[in-house]
């Protein structure tokens, strides 16, 4: 737009009110905006209330440019004063203003005159409000229309109803039933010319065979009807097509008040009687669709309450007959002992959906899910209520509820047991093993000591497998409870190297370890838990893995005040996991594959406690993993970070 540039007007919102915010429309924008409306469009900026002369218009669409005769460099950015001198002294800028200062939207009535001096024509203007800044203004030439008003009103005062512009075709007939009068409608409809049909009897244009033999009393019929008379007819076309047609027909007199003719409006109602026919046809449909869904339906008068409407679903449910149930007040069924608490009609909600008790006629209550909606027919309001026995649902649910309660009473006391018979066989065990290292200890032959070293090795099997087992028990009962003890984040990944690192070793394989610089090593949590952690998941990459290595990272995730988040990633180069295995490995005595157990042993639990106990320290554990390629088990835990007074002084106390 000449002028405008990229600049920006104050901005306007959607909102009608005056002192809206504003919506920040470029220039470009507004000229979009006025573009997309298909009539004359303007957009006046006013930047001062008190001053109507600084009305100037900052968009305009080419329908308006159009319109006023201007260009646009001649419109764009120019006060309404200065391009429409004549409005200062006709009150038309105050209207301006008015709808700027009410929000209203006013209509104004300007003669082109004040345009380009043209006489005889009259434009309309409609103004709007935009925002407090902005109007917008749509121009309508009502020249033609003021005009063609002029016409017909003069026209029906000199023809009466006989209009060629009257979308009702106009037959005038004479005494023989013959066409004197034929307008343009009555072509549309019959497909006549008026030439065509002046002169001809009506059994030769719209009349149907078979009525012809009862025409002559049909005439008589409109002659001697002097108030008029109303009736429906088939008709037949130029064509040969049949019509619905409606008649309306007086008898005309002459000068001496003497019958002449008749004059007959037609309309035709071809389509009208169809979409009844479809209507009537639809309603049967939907009444018998009604009664065969298997929901209950209910319709209810707003203002009386009264059920008015029930299918055959909702009879049976109630267990009377129609007559008992119609006319009854809706509390009587749906809902009893809550009249006054209708959430449609005393609550005001739009939709209701929920539970409530159904009471049939036995007065057994019935739980059921309702759902209810307002709707108006034939301009009365009612409420349209379906419903659902779920009194099958609850009787589910509750054996759901018993049997569930019944599975979590023996998994608790099979944990308990699991816990308590762990503890009992791991005292035996921690006795065989600590008489195996003294025998160990004392003089043995070469027989003597790979024996008793097989012995101690499957003992310290034994009692992993038990200490895994005790711990699951215990996070199952919820008994495992963590402690809160300093300690240093190294020393317990040393910890944990100290033990695995000679396994790895043994197979060829290197385990290192990386602590991110940004991590602060003296922490408070449970040091024990993390390093079972730590243990089981490098642990398994040894397990799992044949060359290569194991690397081992700590990274710090977040850190707010005293409270620290920090993410450990154990990445491996082993066997890898299928994608579709992934989901079940934090699952107890799960494995990714069960022919991993036979070449690699284990129980599978140690994921599952693993899984469990980063989820008690706040945290998540998750795997990425592709067959063949190895696997990173990463997960984040919840710390904090030793407060001044526990950390260790320079000398050590």
């Amino acid at each position: 737009m000449t002028g405008t540039g990229n600049s920006k007007f104050s901005p306007i919102t959607s909102d009608t009110s005056p002192g809206r915010a504003p919506l920040d429309l470029t220039a470009s924008q507004y000229d979009l905006l006025c573009a997309r409306i298909p009539s004359p469009m303007q957009i006046l900026r006013q930047d001062d209330l008190d001053d109507d002369s600084t009305f100037r218009i900052v968009a305009a669409n080419d329908l308006s440019i159009e319109a006023v005769g201007m260009s646009r460099q001649e419109l764009i950015n120019k006060s309404l004063v200065e391009i429409f001198p004549n409005f200062r002294g006709h009150g038309y800028l105050q209207q301006h203003v008015n709808v700027l200062r009410t929000g209203r939207p006013e209509t104004i009535k300007i003669g082109t005159d004040f345009i380009d001096n043209t006489t005889g024509k009259t434009v309309i203007a409609k103004i709007f409000y935009l925002d407090s800044h902005h109007l917008g203004v749509l121009i309508e030439d009502v020249t033609s229309h003021e005009e063609i008003m002029q016409q017909i009103h003069l026209s029906t005062q000199q023809q009466d109803l006989h209009t060629q512009l009257t979308p009702l075709g106009v037959i005038e007939w004479d005494l023989d039933f013959r066409v004197r009068q034929w307008n343009p409608a009555a072509e549309k409809i019959f497909g006549y010319t008026q030439e065509e049909a002046l002169g001809r009897h009506a059994t030769e244009l719209v009349v149907p065979s078979h009525l012809r033999s009862h025409l002559d009393q049909v005439w008589k019929q409109l002659l001697a009807a002097t108030g008029g008379s109303r009736n429906s007819n088939e008709n037949v076309t130029k064509s040969g097509a049949t019509r619905s047609c409606e008649w309306y027909n007086k008898p005309l007199f002459d000068k001496d008040n003497k019958v002449c003719g008749v004059s007959s409006l037609v309309q035709d109602v071809t389509h009208h009687v169809k979409v009844e026919k479809a209507l009537r046809r639809n309603e049967e449909r939907l009444r018998t669709l009604l009664e065969a869904i298997p929901v209950a339906v209910i319709l209810v008068d707003a203002k009386t309450r009264e059920i008015t409407k029930v299918n055959e679903m909702a009879r049976r449910k109630f267990g009377a007959p129609i007559e008992h149930i119609i006319g009854s007040v809706c509390h009587q069924f749906i809902c009893p002992n809550r009249e006054g608490s209708c959430p449609i009609l005393d609550k005001n909600q739009a939709v209701d959906h929920c539970e409530r008790v159904m009471l049939n006629v036995k007065k057994e209550r019935v739980p059921i899910i309702k759902t209810v909606v307002p709707i108006t027919l034939d301009g009365r309001d009612y409420l349209l209520e379906t419903f659902v026995d779920i009194s099958d649902q609850k009787r589910t649910e509750q054996e759901l509820q018993e049997s569930q309660a019944e599975a979590e009473a023996a998994s608790k006391s099979k944990s308990e047991f699991l816990a308590n018979m762990s503890h009992e066989i791991r005292t035996p065990i921690n006795a065989i093993m600590g008489l195996t290292d003294l025998v160990l200890e004392g003089p043995l032959d070469d027989d003597q000591q790979a024996q008793l070293t097989m012995v101690q090795n499957a003992s310290t099997s034994l009692l992993k497998l038990l200490n895994d087992i005790l711990d699951f028990s215990k996070i199952e009962a919820n008994r495992l409870e963590l402690e809160e003890i300093d300690f240093d984040l190294a020393e317990t990944l040393a910890d944990v190297n100290n033990i695995l690192v000679p396994i790895a070793m043994n197979k060829g394989l290197k385990i290192v370890c990386e602590i991110d610089p940004a991590v602060p090593t003296l922490l408070a949590g449970d040091p024990g838990r993390l390093r079972q952690i730590l243990y089981n998941l490098i642990g398994n990459a040894i397990k799992f893995t044949d060359k290569g290595g194991i690397n081992v990272r700590v990274n710090l995730e977040r850190e707010q005040g005293d409270a620290i988040a920090l993410c450990f990633a154990v990445a491996d180069s082993g066997i890898g996991i299928a994608p579709e295995k992934q989901m079940q490995l934090f699952e107890a005595f799960t494995q990714a594959d069960a022919s991993t157990t036979r070449t690699h042993g284990g129980t599978g639990l140690g994921l599952a406690i693993s899984s469990r106990l980063v989820k008690m320290l706040g945290g998540s554990i998750h795997v990425i993993s592709e067959e063949g390629q190895g696997a990173t088990f990463w997960f984040n835990v919840r710390l904090k970070k030793q407060t001044p007074q526990s950390l260790p002084t320079a000398s050590g106390e």
